[in-house]
């Protein structure tokens, strides 16, 4: 009896085993009732965070976190306060339904983009308030702490940029003044020291003029006689006073605008003043007392 039969025999079994397997074949490739859900979340992600808000107030959080895990995983809320949202409920519902270290990585993604976020404790309960606490002190610490070096490191910044400044600059007179930021003192030497140049040229231009300085270089007119007439000595010595005590007051005035300058340019600028502090270090000034007089002394160690 031969084990092969014939293909005209075989045809019903084949085209019943088609027909069996044909339905289950369409059932296997129809999508599924839950995928074609997360189909429709990701789709419209704000309608899903409105739907998780809802089965919040219920207090359905297994739900709620079914519903956000897509979307704060996969990052699908475009709107900063959507994402904010989302982290908020979603981290609740995750300690709420025991998954605390879940829900401690969400309190710190929260807190790190948005520090001043706050539980209302009247809606939020205890527990949760307590562990979001937990999390957002340190992070306000460690921000506190990354201010305070930002302004150190600014400090320091503004520092540099002063020492930059040409110490030149503070050797011309009313220059100093103006790159410390000294303005009104910059304004009243200026306007001391046009007085001061004023009176020391009307009074030289008035020594030399002819009504008051004679042919002869005195200031005595006389006849032809050789008599007296004017004798103007007295008005040019107090002239000659005015020019000379303007003159002095002039070069005081700009001496002192290029010491208090240099000053105050040393006294802001840290990185110079320590430098000069250093190098003058080993110079010692010690007054001298001589049996002629009195003088200084000035030694250098090395």
């Amino acid at each position: 009896m031969s084990i092969f039969r014939p293909a005209h025999r075989l045809l019903p079994a084949a085209s019943l085993f088609l027909v069996l397997a044909l339905p289950g074949a369409a059932v296997w490739a129809a999508p599924s009732p839950r995928a074609g859900e997360a189909a429709r979340r990701a789709a419209n992600p704000e309608q899903t965070l409105l739907l998780a808000s809802n089965y919040y107030s219920y207090g359905r959080y297994e739900r709620v976190v079914t519903l956000l895990r897509p979307l704060v995983e996969r990052g699908l809320l475009r709107g900063r306060g959507d994402r904010l949202e989302a982290l908020r409920l979603f981290g609740i519902c995750l300690f709420l339904t025991k998954r605390r270290a879940a829900a401690v990585q969400v309190f710190r993604t929260l807190i790190g983009l948005a520090p001043g976020t706050r539980l209302d404790p009247r809606i939020v309960q205890p527990e949760v308030v307590a562990a979001f606490e937990r999390v957002r002190q340190p992070h306000l610490r460690r921000l506190r702490e990354r201010a305070r070096r930002e302004r150190a490191r600014q400090r320091i910044q503004a520092r540099r940029e002063l020492d930059r400044r040409f110490v030149i600059l503070s050797l011309i007179p009313l220059a100093g003044q103006l790159q410390n930021g000294h303005w009104k003192k910059g304004v009243a030497l200026l306007t001391v020291e046009l007085a001061l140049l004023a009176a020391n040229l009307s009074s030289y231009f008035l020594l030399r003029s002819t009504s008051l300085r004679q042919p002869d270089g005195t200031f005595v007119e006389k006849d032809a006689d050789g008599n007296v007439v004017h004798d103007r000595r007295g008005v040019a010595r107090a002239l000659m006073g005015i020019n000379y005590a303007s003159l002095g007051l002039l070069v005081g005035a700009m001496l002192y605008g290029v010491v208090d300058g240099l000053y105050f340019h040393l006294r802001r600028n840290s990185q110079l003043k320590r430098t000069i502090e250093r190098l003058s270090r080993p110079l010692a000034v010690a007054p001298l007392a001589a049996p002629g007089g009195v003088g200084v002394s000035l030694s250098l160690s090395f």
